[in-house]
Formats: C-alpha cells, sequence, structure tokens
C-alpha cells in the first residue's frame, strides 16, 4: 500500500437512528456543507487532463452530507457518483484498528496482550531483548516488524497480494530478525496491520477478516456496500481502476486483508467518518473513540498516531486521517473533531488527491496548480507512433489510445505523457521531458529524453524494426536453484537476497518487493515484471561467487556475501 503522506466514516443509535440514515439515502432534506469552487476547479482540472477518469468527493458537518462528483468510471465508461464503488487500500487500516478496539471494549483481547497469545499453534511470534509484540504494536506501527515482508513474492505484480497465504504470512513471522527494539520506534507496516486482521478473525471466531468486518462493522452500521467480495450489483458499480494513463487490475487479497482490501463507496466511507465524528452514540461508540485516543509520536514532524488513525497537527488544525493506494485507485478519509467536520475524496486512478481532502477540512493546506496541456487530434498523434532506439538495448515504445500519448522506455512500464506544444511532452510521475523532432510533415524521426539535466536522442526505428523476443523459461531442478541462495552485494547497503520458495527463486533487492525470475538457461535468470536479468558467476570449482544484474544495457556484478 502507499503513502505519499505517511501513510497512513455513522449512526447514532436510538430515535435519530432512521434520521440518520434517510440523511444520506436522500441528502436534499439538509443544506449540507459546500464544496468550494477552486476544490471543484481543481478535480476537474485533474480529470480534463487525462489524470485521473473519475473523483468523487464527499463533505460532512453537523448539516448533513455533501457530495459532488466529476468524471466516469474509466476513459469511455460511465460517469461516477457516491455510489460507485472503489479500492480504499490503506483506510482499511482504521477499520482493522477499529475491530480491534471493538473485541477489547467486549473483553474478548486487551491491546497489551502478546500476539503469541492468538497465533496457531506451533507457531512463535519473535521477541526482543526479552520484550513481545502486542495487539498494540500491531495496530499503532510500533511492532518492529517491516513495511512488507520479506517473503512476499507476487507471482503478478498487478494483483500482488492476492496469492499471500496464512502459510507465508506465518512462516515470515517465525523467521524475522527484528531490527529495532520493539515499540521504540513507528515503521508504517502492511504486513503488521494485515497480521492483526487474521489475528482478530481468530480472536472472534470468525472464518475470515471478511466475516468480521461485515458482521461486526458493516452491518451494525449499515455500510451495506463496504466490502472485499462484490455481488453482481456491485460489481456492476465497481469503477476500474487506472494508473499512468491505463487501466490497472483490481486487486485481491488473501492473509492481509486487514491491511488494504476494503471496497467501499462515497458514502459508506462517509458513514464511517459521521460515526467516528461523535456526532451521535452508537453501540461502537466506544470502539470507535478508543481507536482514535491513544497518540505517539511518528518520525514525521507534527504527525502521531492513533490506533489505525494518523494524526496532523499542524496549520492550527487536528485532523485524524487516512489514504490509501492500491495498483489503480487513491483515497482519502479524514476529520477535524473541533469542527464536526469530515471528508472523503476517492479517486480511480494512483493520482495523488490527498491535498484535495486536506484543504476541505482546513484551507491552510494549498491546493496544487494542475499543469496544462494543449490538445491533439488523433491525426496528429499517430504520427508520433513508433519505435525510437537509443542503443540496441535502449529504446522508446510510443502508442497512442485515442489520442492520448505513452511512452515506455525498456525495462519501465508504459506511462501517459502530455504535450505542452505539438513538438514538446512532459511526464507527471516524473521531473522529465521528451522532446519529438522532425524536418519535415509527417512522423517524428527522433525524440530526445531531457532529465537530471541531461539530453539523450532516440531515432526512430525503420518500419520493419521488431524488438527482441521475450525469453523462453527453461525447467531447473530445485538441487541446482538452491545453490544460488544468499546474499549479494551490489553497492554499500544495496544487497540482493535470493530465495527458494517451492520451485522457483526469487530475489529481493534492498528497499523493494521479492519477485520472483525464470530459468532461460542454467545460470540465467530473467524477471517478468521488468526488463531485466541476472547471471549467477560460479569459480573452477562450481562455487556461486557472485551475479550480475543485467539491466538498462548495463552489466552491474554483484559479490556473494559470506553466509
Amino acid at each position: 500500500m502507499q503513502r505519499s503522506l505517511p501513510r497512513v466514516g455513522f449512526v447514532r443509535c436510538g430515535v435519530l437512528l432512521i434520521a440518520a440514515a434517510l440523511l444520506f439515502i436522500a441528502p436534499t432534506v439538509h443544506a449540507g456543507p459546500t464544496i468550494s469552487s477552486d476544490v471543484r476547479e481543481c478535480a476537474q482540472a485533474i480529470v480534463d487532463e487525462g489524470i485521473c477518469p473519475g473523483i468523487v468527493i464527499g463533505l460532512l458537518d453537523e448539516s448533513g452530507p455533501t457530495f459532488w462528483a466529476y468524471g466516469k468510471t474509466t476513459y469511455d465508461g460511465k460517469p461516477v457518483d457516491r455510489d460507485t464503488i472503489f479500492e480504499i487500500g490503506s483506510i482499511s487500516k482504521a477499520y482493522t484498528a477499529t475491530l480491534l478496539c471493538q473485541l477489547v471494549q467486549e473483553g474478548k483481547c486487551q491491546l497489551d496482550d502478546p500476539i503469541q497469545k492468538y497465533l496457531p499453534e506451533g507457531v512463535t511470534a519473535p521477541t526482543r531483548d526479552g520484550k513481545s509484540i502486542t495487539l498494540r504494536h500491531l495496530a499503532n506501527h510500533r511492532s518492529g516488524l517491516p513495511r512488507m515482508p520479506g517473503n512476499f513474492a507476487p507471482a503478478d505484480s498487478n494483483d500482488p497480494f492476492v496469492d499471500y497465504t496464512s502459510e507465508r504470512m506465518y512462516a515470515f513471522l517465525e523467521s524475522v530478525e527484528l531490527q529495532r527494539d520493539i515499540g521504540s520506534e513507528y515503521e508504517y507496516s502492511n504486513y503488521a496491520t494485515g497480521l492483526l486482521g487474521s489475528l482478530l478473525a481468530r480472536i472472534d471466531g470468525k472464518d475470515s477478516y471478511e466475516q468480521l468486518l461485515v458482521e461486526r462493522l458493516a452491518k451494525p452500521l449499515k455500510l451495506s456496500d463496504t466490502r472485499l467480495t462484490l455481488n453482481e450489483n456491485q460489481q456492476k458499480r465497481f469503477a476500474d481502476g487506472h494508473a499512468n494513463g491505463q487501466k490497472a487490475e483490481h486487486w485481491g487479497f488473501n492473509a492481509l486483508a486487514g491491511c488494504g482490501a476494503i471496497n467501499a463507496t462515497a458514502s459508506d466511507v462517509l458513514r464511517f467518518v459521521y460515526f467516528n465524528l461523535g456526532l451521535k452514540d452508537c453501540k461502537l461508540s466506544d470502539a470507535l473513540k478508543l481507536a482514535r485516543a491513544p497518540r505517539t509520536d511518528s518520525s514525521v514532524p507534527d504527525l502521531q498516531v492513533a490506533l489505525g488513525w494518523h494524526v496532523w497537527n499542524k496549520r492550527d488544525a487536528e485532523i485524524i486521517w487516512h489514504n490509501g493506494g492500491t495498483g489503480g485507485f487513491h483515497s482519502f478519509a479524514g476529520f477535524r473533531l473541533d469542527k464536526k467536520q469530515g471528508v472523503v475524496v476517492l479517486a480511480n486512478s494512483t493520482q495523488d488527491i490527498d491535498i484535495i481532502g486536506l484543504h476541505l477540512l482546513e484551507p491552510q493546506y494549498p491546493l496544487p496548480e494542475v499543469r496544462r496541456s494543449v490538445k491533439l487530434t488523433e491525426a496528429e498523434a499517430d504520427h508520433y507512433v513508433g519505435w525510437y532506439l537509443l542503443n540496441p538495448s535502449t529504446r522508446f515504445h510510443i502508442t497512442r489510445d485515442g489520442s492520448r500519448i505513452f511512452a515506455k522506455l525498456t525495462g519501465q512500464a508504459a506511462v501517459q505523457i502530455f504535450p505542452r506544444s505539438k513538438t514538446e511532452f512532459f511526464y507527471r510521475v516524473v521531473d522529465a521531458e521528451l522532446h519529438f523532432e522532425r524536418d519535415a510533415d509527417g512522423p517524428f524521426e527522433r525524440v530526445k529524453l531531457h532529465q537530471n539535466g541531461a539530453i539523450q536522442a532516440f531515432e526512430r526505428a525503420g518500419a520493419d524494426f521488431q524488438p527482441p523476443a521475450p525469453p523462453k523459461e527453461v525447467a531447473i531442478d530445485v538441487a541446482t536453484l538452491q545453490q544460488y541462495v544468499g546474499k549479494y552485494e551490489l553497492a554499500p547497503g544495496v544487497v540482493f537476497d535470493v530465495q527458494v520458495e517451492g520451485e522457483k527463486l526469487t530475489i529481493q533487492i534492498t528497499g523493494q518487493p521479492r519477485f520472483p525470475v525464470y530459468a532461460e538457461s542454467k545460470t540465467r535468470f530473467f524477471y517478468k515484471v521488468v526488463e531485466a536479468a541476472v547471471t549467477f558467476q560460479t569459480d573452477a570449482d562450481g562455487k556461486v561467487t557472485g551475479l550480475v544484474l543485467h539491466q538498462h544495457g548495463m552489466d552491474q556484478p554483484a559479490k556473494k556475501l559470506p553466509s
């Protein structure tokens, strides 16, 4: 899950419960707060520029809710609205922490219970200096567990969590060596919160995290579209996710569901915020209060951590919030207790929209300026399409979707680029530009990459150019694969960690997820997620001494470290 800011919903029971529910079915009964014109203009610009297909905003105060939507479920889809379903990613962590607090309120567990108490028989949690990880540590990101588990090796990087099983989750827990004292430091952890969700289901005797979520939170708060598994009607209202201007796969979850698996509408998420604001009492009020109450410092100035929530104390405002990012969605939910205000912003692209939510809660947070581009016709867009070569192994592939232009550099994903003029394009995901050149009308003859003060010229390839065929996978026995297991130092602090999982070799580079690699020979293995390969080196006795990373036309050696 991503966090661009440190990554980090409503019922009042009794006589007014029906009125509160009707408020969200028929919001025109109350005027509701105003979503300012500057916010609407910013969101419209993001959509009109093609950065994101659709954005839905919900704003809440004591007068009721207001919803505003702009754009579509995909670039050529139907309009989004408050009942469009989005992946909300890591906002799920606030729901998971609320479930923890609910079980605490009922006496089924305590915040400071060691997690060892709730693990399956035979699974042992790590300790450090005699101290144990507790449920509280999992919820406030102070467990000492890393952001992602070392054995996270998705078979499909477009749907990375779906094959991470309970067996893998517990195997990592038993093998991990904690790098810091438990409780001493904040380290945002998808793994820890995913583990927490699984443990809570065990504590409550539920078959799954989803059953726990639906029975203990979604149904009591009447969040009818807050689910992991969508029915036929909900599937029809499920927006497509997008990354870099292209459709992205919906994410599925397995053992780590508690960290980011929830799908929901803006209406449902704002309802969850409503109950967190405490405008009326309900069955979960004490649990909601407990989740936002305990505060510890984080590694970021002015940022505190509650249970599942993050808390900004800056610009004269305390904002309790969480955001979320999956492969094709970005989300933000937050509220101010002092002003009884709440907000949700959901987008069906990876575009960071946190600042819109923060600005609605506190206008001192400035809205971004959206860089404008010029429009091209489809006929004009055709002139850019083709292959452009820097050298035999480094090339740009320029494609189009309608009049939208995409650039794919060797070993990277295709990314939408935006025309500042008919010859100059800029990226939004990195600080770089592409300048196209031609001597006459018709297709462009070269493109120059401007980045980090350097200029590289790529010449258009001939019409018959074909990129090299992808390597073919061959079978290698597990005994041979085991010879390569170990750590290889590429540079100080940058290490390849090579492991065997099942019948596959997997590699994790420091600071990156673990990915499988596939044999094209006994010593050479290729990635499928990027255009790269590694070759293992041996000495005269056949002992593995190192590896070489082949990427972007470069060969980078890494020496095997002593085991």
